[in-house]
């Protein structure tokens, strides 16, 4: 996951959330201090002045989503055409799985809660590309919105 953390910050993402899926070991919590190192490095490089927020979660149920516009999580099953009915400029709250997935449970939880599943081409992607590329397309979207209304 740190790999992932400076493409973040130079893609402009403001918020970063990481839950604890039945995947990951429960130990690996305490490196959110080396986050914030890495994060301050590619702030720097970047030129950026804004800081995106790091906040791990106990699990898919504890994300902080009730205030977004969209809701998506990555589904290679998915279609491919849901962002293009989402309003330029609306926020969207964005999950990942891991390099396993999603449980199947979390994946329920996900769809009762209005998550559309969106998917980004028939390749399975590696969870750190999948986010970069979903990273990327929100940061296009949103520069394109506010580049439409100056």
């Amino acid at each position: 996951w740190e790999a992932v953390l400076p493409s973040r910050v130079e893609l402009g993402v403001d918020e970063l959330h990481v839950f604890l899926s039945h995947w990951v070991e429960k130990s690996r919590v305490r490196v959110q201090e080396r986050w914030q190192r890495i994060v301050m490095a590619a702030m720097k490089q970047a030129k950026r002045g804004i800081k995106p927020t790091i906040q791990v979660w106990p699990g898919v149920a504890d994300l902080p989503f009730a205030q977004t516009d969209r809701r998506i999580v990555l589904d290679v099953s998915g279609p491919s055409e849901v962002l293009e009915r989402t309003p330029a400029g609306a926020s969207v709250f964005a999950v990942v799985g891991g390099e396993k997935g999603l449980q199947e449970g979390e994946l329920d939880f996900l769809r009762r809660e209005g998550f559309h599943p969106l998917s980004l081409g028939s390749s399975i992607l590696r969870a750190h590309t999948a986010a970069t590329v979903i990273a990327g397309i929100l940061s296009h979207r949103r520069h394109r919105a506010e580049t439409k209304s100056e």
